[in-house]
């Protein structure tokens, strides 16, 4: 079977076979989880770009049989405090039918194709931590794969809801649910933020705009804000994707398959959401969006606290809020009690982005996991 793969762009009636091979094809961990993209698989890669290019691995002698796909999406991102256009590769699953190795060369040739056609001078990527067989492949440089540049570990905190937070001001500032005419301030406090990291994604108003695919199913309403005066200082979004991404239990393995049970007494003796058991999506949303004003903690803390709060009130279980080690809010999001994911973040880049690479100076790398 593995001679007969061909790899090319996805076509629109290819949705239901990726969506088929995303539900049978989980990432693996001692949480292994599938990432469902019903009822559309192009709608929901949408959010990761202006454009996107999907490549798949099809069967030759089947041609409607997709036994790989990954994703190259290009937005405009901050390097080095400037807004630069950058790419993201993204969403690699391969069918345990077919040799990765082989599917992984023929895979980045059309990368490298794309990005002759499109050159960027810098790509992102990640790589879940636990999977040290995908990060030894794709770090190797074999095969004329582009190199990986480990930028450090990326932290997804899975918060679990309880009940209320105790809310503590900060002075001179209120926190309140944003209205149309914040957006303004809203992309500015955005902005600011942004330049004090690396390959954080820039944001216009565009973007916001009600029917935007960009952020599908989220309103100006759905964001909290904490106002000094006039000024937004700080900012952070609830955003429900269910209608469009799901995230399924496929299993539980090593220590989690024994501490499960243990999770979830606590959870019922506690008042807090236990974990699903296999084939359950978990139900959360994203704290997406957030940027503090000089990574003032006190402020981060209690504006993550009223975002608690909010999220509690509409019903979910979890919400979802992606840091890396060295961002200076990290502190401040592992005061919750959360399930961890961690995956490895990457610069990714050809021989024309070398220099760039080599140049990126030492501001924390910020990937909203939202729009991942």
């Amino acid at each position: 079977m593995t001679a007969s793969i061909r790899v090319e762009l996805a076509r629109p009636e290819d949705d239901a076979e990726l969506r088929r091979l995303l539900r049978e094809n989980a990432m693996e961990g001692e949480i292994a989880v599938a990432f469902h993209r019903e009822p559309s698989f192009f709608r929901a890669t949408r959010i990761e770009g202006h454009t996107q290019q999907v490549i798949v691995g099809r069967d030759a002698r089947d041609p409607a049989r997709i036994h790989g796909v990954a994703a190259r999406s290009v937005r405009p991102m901050y390097v080095n405090g400037e807004v630069r256009r950058v790419g993201y590769l993204s969403g690699l699953r391969v069918d345990r039918t077919i040799r990765q190795s082989l599917w992984l060369k023929r895979g980045f040739d059309l990368v490298r194709e794309l990005h002759r056609a499109d050159p960027v001078p810098l790509y992102v990527s990640t790589i879940i931590e636990s999977n040290a067989a995908a990060r030894a492949i794709l770090t190797s440089g074999r095969a004329g794969l582009p190199t990986y540049r480990d930028l450090g570990r990326n932290r997804t905190f899975s918060i679990g809801l309880v009940r209320r937070k105790r809310v503590h001001a900060v002075p001179g500032v209120t926190i309140g649910p944003a209205s149309e005419a914040d957006l303004p301030a809203i992309v500015a406090c955005l902005d600011r933020h942004g330049r004090t990291r690396q390959l954080a994604p820039c944001f216009t108003a565009a973007d916001f705009a009600p029917g935007s695919p960009t952020v599908p199913g989220l309103a100006v309403s759905d964001f909290l804000v904490a106002r000094r005066g006039d000024r937004v200082v700080a900012t952070v979004a609830r955003w429900d994707q269910s209608d469009f991404k799901q995230t399924v239990v496929a299993g539980y393995s090593g220590k989690m398959r024994w501490l499960k049970p243990a999770y979830d007494l606590a959870a019922l003796l506690g008042g807090f959401a236990r974990l699903p058991e296999p084939g359950k999506p978990f139900r959360y949303s994203y704290a997406a969006f957030l940027a503090v004003d000089d990574d003032d903690p006190a402020l981060a803390r209690t504006l993550l606290g009223a975002f608690s709060n909010q999220a509690l009130a509409r019903g979910d279980a979890f919400f979802l809020l992606g840091l890396n080690e060295r961002d200076p809010l990290f502190p401040v999001a592992s005061e919750h009690r959360a399930v961890p994911y961690d995956a490895r973040v990457y610069a990714v880049f050809y021989e024309d982005g070398a220099e760039l690479a080599r140049t990126l100076d030492g501001r924390p790398p910020k990937l909203d996991v939202s729009v991942l």
